[in-house]
């Protein structure tokens, strides 16, 4: 028979109990009615709170809204790169569902805070009760006390392009739910760009620690690096070190790590917190650069993502860095090139975009970023360099003497010897010619002209042997002159032509030429035409010497020409004063050489060590050791630099000057920058892969010792990676890791910048960088974060602002003298349709000097010259003056 109970008083008796009869007296007495409510109602409760809290275990969190902004495509190029924060950005996107964003288009100011307002908009409404995760990485910077974020559009020293850190915060503040933001932040550090000290951790500690301390950070905040440490940034993770355990923990490693013994498969967001901090801590420590996570605000904990069925995934492991690209190793070849043929003297600006470039796009390799369009841009910039130093050749005037043709190899003089000296020796032993000797030299001047041997070092070889202090007879000389004219082609040079008009002298006047009583060691001819030679090599020095050297050249060229035309003209007894004036005139001659030597060394050395300071300004040795040595270096180059500029500045009455001063200065120079290479020659053998990173930013590697550099790295990368890995703590220690206290050395950096700006600016002859001096020297005995920071105000709207626009406002001589120091990326040295004013002005100006030399020369010497000895009688003196228009006109006409 079927049970026809209830099934309530089937649950209220137990399983299936029969009752026992009524009024039995074994039966107990029931409870009372009252009593009966409260108990069933209290199974009631338990009931119900046992299967809520089983839907409340088994329902899933709901999904976080997650919005990565990773700004990564800087427009100016001053900026640095934000390295590896796009692989960061992707790895961290592909934990979340499909309504989640990172948004590459979102990098400029006003989309970057649209966004963040829109997320911000949604919490409270559609996606209401949905947790925020925002993860934000991008440069930035402190200008006056304040954390600003640079956005794609960011332009240096305009602040309203920048973000302030308050407008990043406001929104997720705005937003309603549980919210968290990875603040993954990169300092910028350079002097020009305002930013003389790296105190852009401290600066966000005291700002979000201010905001947490007021109850005004209602939700959590984690910082990349805390006081005291720097992001690390591992190429052979193809990530950032904070980037790179935020995606383990993501990835289920994080489950677990709750302080409060949370016991979940899921993980949540402290879990994540507490992950990353410890585990970024450890890594970096082991890869000897301490970044330490720092987390702010208030907020309850809450579920983010859950454990994979299978456990935490496996995320990526450490490969091998890509290989130096040859494009890059090709521009390197090219700067080579560049120096070695002293573009970067005379192609200054455009030397230093070749440079600074080449450096951008290395750091590009260096951070993860897209190399296809890295190498696009840098050939597009690499085609108008090119042309540009096509436009500027060496401004190398006509070779007018002998003296300043270049050294043929030794094969070639040695080919020549054979042809030659057989020649010059059966003259000198000839005094007087009969037909047989003429016969014989005629034979071997035409085999001289078949065998067309190097025309220039036979001419030198025939000079040697004309002033030779054994002074050959009228018709040994005019054999000399015949063997040089037996040549396919003679060569046009100042002496040479006087050796033509020697031949071609009246005989009645050569007479007075011999040597003999009463005055045999006289030497005319060998002294006339070292006069010649002499006043050649005085006039071949660097144009910017004229000034100097103008007044005693015109005086000294005055006598040379009225003591030739008196050997012409006069008798014996004034031939005698001649000679003595052909003799004072070449000591008068080697004087003027001498300034004009020193001179150009000096301009040479100056331009060269300021380009070379300008390239230095900025790295940073990773070797506290050298970089001391190297600071001492700097502050003697830089020295010395100024002790020189006074000098070259051009006199206002030409007077020479004091060539051993000048030497000896230039000397220092060249030492100063050769001890500088000397001291890094290549890194040491301990550095790591971190370090030689660091250390590819030194300018002066060639391209040789770059990709060796460029190997190191790949070599001791993966190892490397893999230590600072081993031995990860697997759980949390709850214990907090100070911070180091690396004050000195954020002082002693800030010093150095400070220093190398106001020594740069100086040097380009700004003298209001003299009124910063006394503002860096008070920093300098009192160290002040923020004295450091309008002092790197001040110093960048002198040398980023008026500096280019100074530049474009002055004459030609003034802009060679400051556009050495103007960085590339300020003022790019390629020309843009409308300039009115020199990119390169360094270029120009020489080029300019070196015309105006050549047209004085041709005007002041040559012409002067060929009136004079017009008017004297006798072929040769004409042959000569015609030959001297001729010189004149290529010198007023030639164009560099």
């Amino acid at each position: 028979m079927a049970d026809s109970r209830r099934p309530q008083d089937m649950w209220r008796k137990g399983d299936g109990a029969k009752p026992s009869p009524r009024g039995s007296p074994s039966a107990p007495r029931g409870p009372s009615k009252k009593g009966k409510l409260f108990r069933n109602a209290l199974i009631l409760a338990a009931v119900l709170g046992v299967v809520l809290g089983l839907l409340t275990f088994l329902r899933p969190a709901p999904e976080p809204i997650y919005l990565s902004i990773a700004v990564t495509e800087y427009t100016n190029p001053n900026w640095p790169v934000n390295a590896f924060a796009r692989q960061d950005s992707e790895a961290l996107r592909k934990h979340f569902g499909v309504d989640s964003d990172s948004p590459v288009q979102s990098q400029q100011r006003d989309r970057i805070l649209s966004k963040l307002n829109e997320v911000a908009d949604l919490s409270r409404d559609k996606l209401k009760g949905r947790p925020i995760i925002v993860h934000f990485s991008a440069n930035a910077l402190v200008h006056d006390g304040s954390v600003y974020v640079l956005p794609s559009l960011a332009k240096p020293g305009i602040t309203d392009s920048w973000i302030r850190l308050d407008e990043l915060l406001e929104p997720i503040k705005r937003a309603q739910g549980n919210r968290l933001l990875f603040l993954d932040l990169r300092p910028v550090v350079d002097a020009r760009l305002g930013a003389l000290s790296d105190d852009l951790a401290e600066t966000l500690n005291a700002a979000l620690d201010a905001r947490e301390k007021a109850n005004d950070l209602p939700f959590r905040v984690a910082c990349a690096c805390g006081p005291g440490s720097s992001p690390v940034i591992s190429r052979e993770l193809r990530r950032s070190a904070f980037g790179y355990f935020l995606d383990r923990g993501l990835a289920g490693f994080a489950n677990g790590w709750n302080n409060e013994n949370r016991i979940s498969n899921r993980v949540s967001s402290l879990e994540l917190l507490t992950y990353t901090e410890e585990s970024t801590s450890a890594f970096s420590t082991k890869y000897q650069q301490p970044s330490l996570p720092t987390r702010y605000g208030q907020g309850k904990d809450f579920d983010i993502l859950p454990v994979p069925q299978g456990g935490p995934t496996a995320v990526a492991k450490p490969e091998t860095a890509d290989a130096y690209p040859d494009w890059l190793l090709a521009g390197w070849k090219e700067r080579d090139r560049w120096q070695a043929e002293g573009a970067h003297r005379r192609l200054q600006r455009t030397y230093r975009h070749l440079e600074a470039a080449l450096l951008r796009a290395e750091s590009q390799w260096l951070g993860g970023a897209e190399l296809t369009e890295a190498q696009r841009h840098w050939e597009s910039e690499w085609r108008d360099l090119k042309a540009i130093k096509q436009k500027y050749p060496n401004p190398i005037p006509p070779v007018r003497s002998l003296a300043r043709v270049p050294k043929s190899d030794s094969k070639t003089r040695g080919d020549a010897e054979i042809l030659v000296r057989p020649i010059i020796d059966r003259i000198k032993a000839t005094p007087t010619f009969k037909m047989e000797d003429l016969a014989e030299v005629q034979k071997l001047q035409k085999q001289l002209g078949d065998k067309a041997p190097d025309a220039n070092v036979v001419a030198e070889m025939l000079f040697r042997a004309a002033v030779d202090r054994n002074e050959p007879t009228i018709e040994q000389f005019k054999q000399i002159v015949l063997t040089l004219q037996s040549l396919s082609s003679v060569p046009k040079y100042a002496e040479l032509m006087m050796l033509s008009f020697i031949a071609k002298v009246d005989p009645a006047r050569l007479k007075y030429w011999k040597p003999g009583p009463p005055a045999p060691e006289t030497q005319t001819i060998p002294r006339l035409l070292m006069s010649i030679q002499a006043g050649e090599q005085a006039v071949a020095c660097d144009g910017r010497a004229l000034p100097w050297i103008r007044k005693d050249l015109l005086q000294t060229d005055a006598l040379r020409r009225e003591a030739i035309v008196n050997l012409l003209q006069a008798d014996f007894d004034g031939r005698a004063a001649a000679l003595v004036q052909i003799n004072g005139c070449r000591a008068r001659y080697d004087l003027i050489q001498n300034a004009g030597q020193a001179l150009g060394q000096a301009f040479r050395e100056l331009d060269e060590t300021r380009v070379f300071l300008a390239s230095w300004n900025g790295f940073e040795a990773p070797d506290a050791k050298i970089q001391q040595e190297l600071d001492v270096l700097w502050s003697r180059l830089a020295g010395q630099c100024r002790e020189l500029i006074p000098l070259l500045n051009p006199p206002t009455e030409p007077r020479l000057p004091n060539a051993e001063q000048l030497s000896g200065i230039a000397n220092d120079l060249q030492r100063g920058r050769e001890q500088v290479l000397e001291l890094v020659k290549m890194p040491p053998n301990s550095a790591n892969s971190y370090d030689l990173q660091r250390w590819l930013a030194w300018p002066f590697w060639n391209a040789e010792k770059r990709a060796i550099i460029a190997d190191r790295m790949s070599e001791r990368g993966v190892p490397g990676v893999e230590q600072a890995l081993g031995g990860l703590p697997e759980k949390p220690s709850n214990q907090k890791q100070s911070p180091p206290d690396d004050r000195t050395n954020r002082n002693n950096a800030a010093y150095r910048r400070a220093r190398h700006a106001l020594d740069l600016l100086r040097l380009s002859g700004d003298i209001e960088a003299a009124k910063l001096e006394a503002k860096f020297e008070a920093l300098a005995k009192k160290p002040d974060a923020r004295g450091y920071q309008d002092l790197g105000s001040a110093i960048s709207l002198r040398w980023s602002e008026q500096l280019p626009e100074r530049y474009k406002q002055a004459k030609m001589a003034e802009q060679a003298a400051m556009g050495w120091a103007i960085h590339p990326f300020d003022l790019l040295a390629v020309a843009r349709s409308g300039d009115t004013f020199s990119r390169d002005a360094s270029a120009e100006f020489i080029k300019q000097q070196q015309k105006e030399f050549a047209a004085w020369i041709g005007e002041f010497r040559d012409q002067l010259d060929a009136r004079a000895l017009g008017k004297v009688e006798g072929v040769g003196p004409l042959a000569l003056s015609l030959a001297l228009d001729e010189l004149a006109r290529e010198q007023l006409n030639w164009s560099p």
